[in-house]
């Protein structure tokens, strides 16, 4: 994943990664600060990824083919299907297992984790306007 920071020498648009990660997929988009709309990169059945790293690798791949030169990531929301304040993110239906730190540590830019409900999930992301969604809405 393009995990530089922004870089306003080079006017790139900044995109946010949004997630919806339940026991049984994981949808991925991304948002812009001028249009909130999330944009699908990719929906992931979680039984086909032994770990949440190996999502995350396919991720990165899908990434890279649907990137244009002129963005970078900013920052990245997941709503999951767990109890986001712990320290340890864990699912009851599927292996995976993660940590807040350890994603933001890859992704080189700040995380931010919610509880995935039958809502949408609508927090702002560090830096970005207060209507930037948070999640793909799971359907």
């Amino acid at each position: 994943m393009n995990t530089a920071p922004a870089d306003p020498h080079h006017n790139r648009r900044p995109l946010y990664l949004v997630a919806d990660i339940g026991g049984t997929n994981a949808r991925f988009a991304f948002v812009e600060r001028d249009k909130p709309l999330p944009q699908p990169i990719a929906n992931y059945a979680v039984e086909d990824f032994p770990s949440f790293d190996g999502v995350l690798d396919q991720l990165e791949a899908d990434w890279l083919e649907l990137q244009q030169q002129d963005t970078v990531l900013e920052g990245a929301c997941l709503a999951v299907a767990a109890i986001p304040e712990q320290r340890e993110i864990s699912f009851t239906n599927n292996a995976w297992r993660f940590t807040a730190a350890s994603v933001a540590t890859r992704l080189g830019q700040s995380l931010i984790l919610k509880r995935r409900s039958s809502a949408v999930c609508a927090p702002s992301l560090a830096g970005s306007p207060s209507n930037a969604s948070c999640a793909v809405r799971a359907s």
